[in-house]
């Protein structure tokens, strides 16, 4: 028997597919149109997120899971949203909305919290009952436990109860009066029986903003609570009293606004004023509210005027910028840009401008020291101010001018001296006080120099101006060191002098309540902060493992460094020591750099050391130097006890043993003279001035002007057997020097690569005498003879300018590596004068030294031949003289009296014969020519490449032309005769930038392009006609009819559209008279249909339109063949074997249902094909049976069914079958009575799932019929 169980159990193993999926349907939607705006929370959307599913249930700031999805659908069909001018939703997407709140707005079916029924696809939540109507069966239902896992199936009679609104709980069944709305749904029945109906005592009204069951005009507080301000719930709220106890803020549903103020009576704070105006509204609510304030802006314009109050602080107040913000003025719907001031330095957070800080009475903040630039060391030591502020440490409080504050934690007090009514500057020591060592030197009010300002704030000085103040060698020594006036000569840690003027100590001056000798630090040596000069120990001691010792000990090694490396970092020393470090190795000075506490450290590192309580190290490096090339550096970071001393190596004060930097190194010229000092420091170093001066490549005065320093270069005979020696000379200048013994002076300049240049003078015999490089001077006594010089050059470009002088002969060579030359010295025949160059028109073969006597044609001097023959040297050939004079760049004045150039040959005329003023003597024609004829001049003198032009006649035949490809360099000279007429002159940019100031001469005319890359203009010749250009088409609508030359600018409507039926090729400019349909007739020829030629698209090309097209099934022996289709749309069905398409037997003669060629017992009736032996033959036909059973046996075929179904019987006994159909609610639809072997049904159900239910001899058996 196929009971209820197994009826159920096979429902809810059906899929169904019509179930709309979150996740993958309407997430998405979400995501393109809404997520932008309708996330975080924004206050503007009623708090509603749509990131996700989770986030829609939970609501907003009205909403909450049992309303949202209402409040969302309607926002949504109505088009209320999306807003601000956003693309609407589509329809199709509208309706999928609305289908999936319909559907119940379930997360997606595979999510892991419900159940989705398959009958119906509805959602269930974990817990949630599924009902099952069985009709006289009752209600059923299923549980939902898991993730669409569904509990066996249990009665509504004894397990499902709800409970009424005033605490009864009713099983199923129950009836009553209702006593409140809208929440008793968890168990209905149809026919079954009814449960908790109190469904019909929900609200009628016709106004219910809050949804609370009372109608708005009986509702003493109408509107939607959002929590309580003070105490209670503001969903209890039933009455005025209690909604102005609870002081709870109401907020319109309709835009989900909040409204923190009074508007709904509340009277339980005087501090509130009472206004109900908007609770008078509210039933409209608010649409537009901008600025959020809770006015309506529901009447004024969209667009808004926009009016700006500009404070002007600045203008008024340079200590103040100006804050706009805006807001809505609702009285008279203007949007209004409102501004304030605020100080640009306020250090004190007071509202005062630091600027603007007056004294107060307490004398507490002094304003002339406020300084809101110090860089504090970012140590957290808070001191509690005499202003009441707490400030990270005692820097950033003395920064904010104070006088005086209290650490925080120990209690101390710290008072500087300050009269607040004078300003007169005193300075006095204060005990204790520690700074930075950092030099930074300021001038105090004093007149006295200090390191830094902490320095001068220690000496009660704030006011002070930046740099040192003016040098003076005035002041005190002792020791031969100098103290200026105002230092301090310390004689222990209590007792010191002071410089009252030159040459004058004071007294001993005492720090009070001081004590001779004592120095409080840590006396604990396993403390990483152990002083050992500490005598008292001040309970400072920190010890490996705290955060303070942590820095201590750090290397730092760049030995092996990469190109573009970058390094930053602070290390902080314990309580009372500084922390050093200690450098070793080299880096490159143009390049990389090594910057301590802002100071660069480069070059040569080795024994430079820096201490202090904080170090900032940054290293960098470039692209072009790594440890590859060399360099490379390390350090160790120690924490040690401050030393105070010179830490520069190089200083003839260098002490070894300080770590701490005084600011005492003595530094003199030696060391500014040496190529150690450019390495440390480029800028103070005279290295590159005392050397190239002393190559002759500069002189001093040209030195300095090109930005070198040349403090220590002092020129003149630094050799002491000179008669000349000057002692004070740094620098030796070049042969200067001079002696009692005056033999010949060989003397060699440096050039420009004076480190490529070498010579050799050997005699005779080959000895060599003398030899050397560049610079070189000596004062040498030849014997008598001839020598022979070798000139070198390592590089194998000449000696660049250097020159080797041998008395009164100069010697040098211009190009290669090697040259050679002679000298005599009393001896007439060693040198023969002459021109030695080949190339000379007087070139003499037997001259042994150049007496520069060579003389070239002109014809040779203005080739680029003779410029590469002569050395590439300018000073002879006249190659680049004429090239830069044709091309425009310089005047031949400019070039020989400012480059050095040789220009006698560049000589310019006109170099026509035809002209009547032609010059046989010139070289370059400079457009002068003159002629008989009557033909104009044409010049256009440019050196830019991408200018050109050409001239057309009325013919548009191009007659002349210049550089029209933008490859042609130089100007154009020429001569033209034109025939009468008139002409266009057509001119060219390539970079689109006009001719600037270039100009094209036409006889007396000129033309030019102002800007734009294309221009044109008329010319005439001769002739009385107007040559106006224009436009000449006369189809064209801006035609000209006095215009002979065409400009190109004719514009022709029309349409210019492509993809138009009516476009048109020859059209100029747009019209708007494009159309896209045939005829222009979209209403009988859709664009999608039609072409323009009013032809119907046939993409089968089988004669029938594609509008007319029927899809569907063209096989005349399928199932489902279609007589009307024209196109096969791929849905053809056909017969299963041996049946047709009713899904009967083609051949079945003994009517059971079963086929011949599969039946076991084809002839015989035996619809179950019993065979207990399986032999293949049926028990009917073989003899064997089985035991004869009382029950029906039946079978229904087909299922589902549409239209018709046959249930077949073995009825042997001819027994009466009572035959019912029974809907899902329990109504029977179809009932009928045989004693038949075969029952059919043909009868139009209802699509869905009904009960088949057979009665025979008391029996009832049923079975599930499916209708599609």
């Amino acid at each position: 028997m196929k009971n209820i169980t197994t009826l159920l159990t096979l429902a809810l193993s059906m899929t169904l597919f019509s179930q709309v999926d979150y996740d993958t349907q309407i997430q998405p939607i979400f995501d393109t149109n809404c997520v932008s705006c309708h996330s975080n929370g924004a206050s503007y959307t009623g708090g509603i997120e749509l990131t996700s599913y989770n986030d829609l249930m939970e609501g907003g700031y009205t909403t909450d899971n049992t309303n949202v999805l209402a409040v969302l659908e309607e926002y949504i069909i109505t088009g209320y949203m999306p807003a601000w001018g956003a693309d609407p939703l589509s329809d199709e997407e509208i309706n999928l909305i609305s289908l999936w709140i319909d559907q119940g707005g379930n997360s997606s079916v595979n999510g892991n919290d419900g159940c989705t029924d398959p009958i119906f696809g509805d959602f269930y939540s974990i817990g949630e009952e599924w009902i099952v109507d069985l009709g006289d069966d009752g209600c059923w239902y299923y549980e939902c436990l898991d993730n669409n896992q569904w509990s066996e199936i249990l009665s509504c009679s004894e397990t499902i109860s709800c409970t009424l609104s005033d605490g009864t709980t009713v099983l199923d069944g129950w009836q009553g009066n209702g006593v409140g709305s809208n929440w008793c749904n968890t168990c209905f029945c149809d026919n079954g029986t009814l449960s908790c109906t109190e469904m019909e005592c929900e609200s009628n009204c016709e106004n219910d903003v809050d949804s609370d069951g009372i109608c708005d005009e009986e509702d003493d507080c109408v509107g939607t609570w959002i929590e309580d301000i003070t105490t209670g719930s503001c969903y209890d709220i039933n009455d005025q009293a209690t909604c102005i106890s609870y002081g709870c803020s109401w907020t319109n549903e309709y835009t989900g606004v909040w409204l923190w103020e009074d508007v709904c009576g509340y009277q339980g704070d005087s501090n509130y004023t009472i206004d109900n105006s908007y609770c008078d509204e509210q039933i409209i609510g608010c649409v537009a509210d901008v600025d959020q304030d809770g006015i309506c802006e529901d009447d004024c314009p969209d667009d808004m005027p926009l009016l700006v109050f500009d404070c002007e602080c600045s203008f008024f107040n340079p200590n103040t910028y100006t804050v706009f913000e805006t807001t809505i003025n609702e009285e008279y719907c203007e949007i209004w840009e409102e501004c304030y001031c605020e100080c640009i330095n306020d250090i004190n957070n007071n509202g005062i401008c630091d600027e603007e800080e007056e004294i107060v009475a307490d004398c507490c903040i002094n304003p002339e020291w406020i300084d809101p630039f110090t860089m504090c060391p970012m140590i957290y030591q808070p001191v509690i101010g005499c202003d009441g502020v707490i400030y990270g440490n005692s820097c950033e409080a003395q920064a904010a001018g104070l006088t005086s504050w209290i650490d925080e934690f120990s209690g101390e007090i710290t008072s500087l001296e300050w009269d607040c009514d004078t300003t007169n500057c005193v300075a006095q020591l204060i005990p204790d006080c520690s700074f930075i060592t950092v030099w930074d030197p300021v001038c105090g009010c004093d007149g006295v120099t200090y390191s830094n300002s902490a320095d001068a704030a220690c000496n009660n000085i704030f006011e002070y101006s930046d740099g040192e103040c003016n040098a003076s060698e005035e002041g005190c020594f002792e020791d031969g060191e100098l103290y200026f006036i105002g230092y301090e000569l310390f004689l222990d840690n209590c007792n010191y002098y002071e410089c009252l003027e030159e040459s004058q100590w004071s007294d001993v001056i005492t720090i009070p309540d001081c004590i001779v000798g004592e120095i409080q630090g840590c006396t604990d040596e396993t403390a990483c902060n152990y002083m050992p000069s500490a005598t008292i120990d001040d309970a400072s001691c920190v010890f490996d493992g705290d955060a303070e010792c942590e820095d201590c000990g750090t290397s730092l090694n760049y030995n092996n460094y990469g190109d573009n490396e970058y390094f930053s970092n602070t290390y902080y020393a314990p309580p009372g020591l500084i922390i050093t470090i200690n450098f070793s190795g080299s880096t490159e000075s143009c390049c990389d750099h090594v910057y301590v506490n802002s100071v660069e450290y480069d070059g040569v590192l080795d024994g430079i050391v820096i201490g202090d309580e904080v170090l900032n190290i940054e290293w960098t490096t470039d692209g072009s130097v790594n440890s590859n090339s060399g360099y490379g550096w390390s350090a160790e970071l120690i924490c040690e006890e401050s030393i105070e001393g010179c830490t520069q190596p190089y200083a003839e004060n260098y002490n070894p043993d300080a770590n701490t930097d005084d600011g005492s190194c003595i530094l003199d010229c030696e060391y500014f003279l040496s190529y150690d000092s450019y390495l440390n420091d480029y800028d103070s170093s005279s290295y590159y001035c005392g050397l190239y001066v002393s190559q002759g490549t500069y002189t001093i005065e040209q030195a300095i002007s090109y930005g070198y320093n040349c403090e220590c270069v002092i020129l003149g005979c630094m050799d002491e057997t000179a008669i000349n020696y000057n002692a004070d000379a740094t620098v030796e200048e070049n042969c200067s020097c001079e002696y009692e013994e005056v033999c010949t002076i060989i003397s060699v300049t440096g050039g420009s690569y004076p480190t490529e240049v070498s010579w050799e003078i050997e005699n005779e015999s080959g000895t060599i005498v003398a030899s050397g490089g560049a610079p070189y001077c000596e004062n040498f006594c030849f014997e008598d003879g001839c020598y022979t010089i070798n000139m070198n050059d390592s590089y194998g470009d000449g000696w660049n300018n250097a020159i080797l002088s041998i008395g009164e002969y100069d010697y040098t060579f211009t190009t290669g590596s090697f040259a050679i030359a002679p000298f005599g010295y009393n001896s007439d025949n060693c040198i023969i004068e002459g021109c030695t160059n080949s190339l000379a028109d007087n070139y003499n073969e037997e001259a042994n030294y150049d007496d520069g006597s060579c003389e070239y044609s002109c014809e040779y001097l203005l080739t680029y031949e003779s410029y590469q023959d002569l050395g590439f040297d300018n000073t002879v050939s006249n190659y680049y003289c004429a090239y830069y004079f044709e091309l425009g760049y310089y005047t031949i004045e400019y070039m020989e009296e400012t480059l050095g150039y040789n220009c006698d040959c560049v000589i310019v005329g006109c170099t026509d014969p035809e002209a009547t003023n032609y010059d046989s003597e010139a070289f370059l024609d400079d457009c002068s020519c003159i002629y008989e004829n009557d033909c104009p001049s044409i010049s256009f003198n440019t050196t830019d490449s991408s200018l050109g032009w050409s001239i057309n006649d009325m013919d548009g035949e191009t007659i002349l032309e210049y550089n029209t490809s933008g490859q042609e360099v130089g100007g154009y000279c020429g001569n033209y005769c034109f025939d009468d007429g008139c002409y266009i002159v057509n001119m060219t940019s390539l970079w689109g930038g006009g001719w600037f100031q270039t100009t094209l001469e036409i006889g007396n005319e000129s033309f030019t392009l102002p800007n734009g890359s294309e221009g044109i203009a008329s010319f005439s010749h001769n002739t009385d006609m107007n040559c106006e250009i224009g436009c000449t088409d006369p189809e064209a609508s801006n035609y000209n009819p006095n215009a002979i030359l065409d400009d190109g600018s004719c514009v022709v409507f029309g349409c210019t559209i492509t993809t138009a039926c009516n476009y048109n090729p020859e059209a100029t400019a747009f019209d708007g008279s494009c159309y896209y349909c045939y005829m222009d007739n979209c209403n009988n020829y859709p664009i999608d249909l039609y072409d323009c030629d009013g032809n119907c698209y046939d993409e089968d090309q089988d004669g029938i339109c594609d509008a007319d097209e029927i899809a569907g099934c063209i096989d005349t022996t399928a199932c489902n063949y279609n007589v009307n289709a024209t196109n096969d749309d791929g849905s053809c069905e056909y017969p299963e074997m041996y049946y047709d398409c009713d899904g009967v037997c083609i051949n079945d003669n003994d009517s059971d249902g079963i086929c011949n060629e599969i039946d076991n017992c084809p002839l015989t009736y035996n619809p179950n094909q019993e065979d207990e032996n399986n032999d293949g033959i049926g028990d009917d036909c073989d003899g064997i049976s089985l035991e004869e059973q009382n029950n029906l046996q039946w079978d229904l075929y087909p299922n589902p069914m549409k239209d018709h179904t046959t249930i077949q019987f073995k009825n042997l006994n001819k027994t009466n079958i009572l035959i019912n159909i029974i809907s899902i609610s329990g109504k029977t639809v179809y009932s009928a009575n045989t004693t038949k072997n075969e029952h059919v049904i043909n009868y139009n159900f209802t699509s869905g799932y009904y009960i088949l239910q057979l009665e025979h001899n008391y029996r009832i058996e049923r079975d599930i019929l499916i209708v599609y």
